[in-house]
């Protein structure tokens, strides 16, 4: 029986280093290498660099991390292991030795040696956070998921531009069941690159989860729209053509590409005795179905589309059989969800390049928190492959139940009054640094030391607030955020950023009130628009709203950032 499922590849298989993405490649010399380069070349040590050239000699532990970062990326894992071994005992508090011995490691099919080393490597550098996307994905491969999730969430929250790590982020999630927080981080991957075929096919995993099975269609067709080879999602769309939408012709047809791969899937041969059974079928030949009882662990993988592969990473089965009188009598696969491989990567500082808005001195700008919380339609703002449309089950869908919202329970509180504003703007610079620094339960306490001092201070309460959503304590920045608006209400940033916490929070009936609020002052917030018209597309599934919202965008704005991805959508939702 062939599964539908989140990571592909065989585990022990070796991957190829020149596939690797590494990012700012020209910054892929370790840290500690790095500088101890640079140093070689200052003025004040001519002579030595003289003198190294001339006899060939280098310092022995930037020398042997130099070969083992080399030899990883060559795929060479057991020599690269003795030669970071010598680097890490030679230096053995350089972080970016311990990370790349990590890395070889793993590759060379030793997790508890690489999750010992990456580890090493957090303690003696807390800020070179590709360490925790390396251990995030090594526990993934390791079927720890909450786990992973832990060390991926701490790399995304530094690094909030990278898509591998809000990829694989969602892809923990999904195997935590936690589907409303996998949409959220997938959406997200989405916003920084549109045409990403990893974060199309497992969002189209997490709709046929949610047994949205037309929705998964429309993204398993949207990745093979970017990367047409795309073998996840091109294997993805077999499995629900012929399980779910009787539509046997097209399953087959995609089977048989998929079969023609080059080089071969790792699962070719199970692939290819369900396209057979499947002809036959269609030519009226059919024959025994597969047993349901087979053996999960005889299940094939798929190969990753990049250099490392790793073990599979499994949702649960999903149980929506087709009706009774068109489900197929051959065995499907199941669908599959790819995993992002772990990548090679420097320590080289990621910038925040999220579009900027303008906030008062010395107050945190937390309008940014728009690309976690909002972006895609449940529909998929990406146009279907028109060339092979996906029909609709032959038996009628039945009615869909009304869908009721939480609401959230206004605290509505008073205006406070002044207090010892001097006082506290020296808590708020304080607790204004800490949160620079990502410090986050510092800058709280610092910010509360404000308040303490001047109750009547908003932008102590706005940054408390925004440091709580996102610490994740939801209820206490939404309460800081009522009482920053009840100082000053026409603050339109601090309404937009309410918003967004209560839309975080599960209340969209009232996120989107917010946001009509914000657009009752100015008309022309391109920002509040589209977060509007996310909202309405997503959660409240009111595509007509959305569509109004949507067009205004692109009426302020044609050039913004995610003009083409509205106008998919527009396009899809006519």
């Amino acid at each position: 029986m062939l599964t539908i499922k989140n990571a592909g590849g065989q585990k022990g298989t070796n991957p190829d280093p020149g596939k690797h993405r590494t990012p700012n490649a020209e910054r892929r010399t370790s840290k500690g290498f790095a500088e101890t380069r640079r140093g070689l070349f200052s003025v004040g040590c001519v002579l030595l660099v003289v003198c190294l050239v001339a006899v060939g000699c280098k310092p022995p532990g930037p020398s042997a991390l130099w070969d083992g970062q080399k030899l990883v990326e060559r795929g060479q894992y057991a020599e690269a292991v003795e030669r970071l071994k010598t680097a890490t005992s030679l230096m053995s508090t350089n972080a970016q030795a311990w990370n790349y011995l990590g890395l070889a490691y793993q590759y060379a099919g030793q997790p508890d040696d690489a999750a010992d080393a990456y580890k090493k490597a957090i303690f003696h550098d807390q800020n070179l956070v590709e360490v925790h996307y390396n251990l995030g994905c090594l526990l993934l491969e390791q079927n720890h998921p909450d786990l992973a999730k832990a060390e991926l969430t701490a790399y995304t929250l530094r690094n909030d531009k990278s898509v591998d790590g809000f990829v694989k982020l969602g892809e923990a999630q999904i195997a935590l069941h936690d589907l409303t927080g996998a949409e959220r981080s997938l959406n997200q991957a989405r916003l920084i690159d549109g045409q990403n075929p990893e974060a199309l096919n497992d969002m189209g995993v997490v709709d046929l989860q949610r047994n949205r099975v037309t929705e998964a269609a429309q993204f398993f067709n949207a990745a093979l729209r970017y990367k047409p080879d795309y073998a996840p999602a091109m294997l993805n769309l077999a499995i629900i053509s012929q399980t779910h939408l009787n539509n046997r012709q097209e399953a087959l047809k995609r089977y048989r590409e998929y079969l023609a791969l080059n080089p071969k899937p790792a699962n070719w041969e199970s692939v290819d005795a369900t396209a057979r059974a499947l002809e036959q079928e269609i030519n009226g030949t059919p024959t025994p179905a597969v047993r349901a009882t087979t053996p999960t662990n005889t299940a094939p993988q798929v190969i990753a589309p990049r250099s490392a592969q790793t073990t599979s990473t499994r949702p649960p089965r999903l149980e929506n059989p087709a009706p009774a009188n068109t489900r197929s009598t051959t065995q499907p696969t199941e669908v599959t969800q790819v995993t992002p491989e772990p990548v090679i990567r420097g320590a080289a500082a990621t910038a925040n390049t999220t579009e900027p808005v303008a906030s008062n001195a010395g107050k945190t700008d937390h309008r940014s928190f728009l690309s976690r919380v909002f972006h895609g339609s449940k529909t998929n703002p990406v146009t279907v492959n028109n060339s092979q449309p996906v029909t609709q089950p032959a038996a009628p869908m039945p009615e869909p139940k009304p869908v009721t919202y939480p609401r959230y329970a206004y605290q509505s509180p008073r205006k406070p009054a002044s207090g010892d504003r001097t006082a506290a703007a020296q808590a708020f610079a304080e607790g204004s640094r800490a949160e620079q620094d990502k410090q986050f339960a510092a800058a709280a306490a610092a910010y509360r030391k404000a308040i303490q001092l001047d109750p009547g201070y908003f932008d102590a309460y706005y940054n408390l607030a925004g440091v709580n959503v996102k610490s994740g304590n939801l209820a206490a920045g939404l309460s800081m955020y009522e009482t920053a608006l009840a100082i000053d209400p026409d603050s339109p940033i601090a309404r937009f950023n309410f918003a967004l916490a209560l839309k975080q929070a599960n209340y969209p009936v009232d996120a989107a009130s917010e946001f009509e609020k914000v657009l009752a002052k100015q008309p022309n917030d391109v920002y509040a628009h589209y977060a509007l018209a996310n909202l309405y597309a997503q959660q409240l599934r009111q595509p007509a709203k959305a569509r109004g919202h949507y067009e205004k965008v692109l009426e302020i704005n044609p050039s913004f950032s995610q003009a083409q991805v509205i106008r998919n959508w527009l396009y899809a939702n006519p």
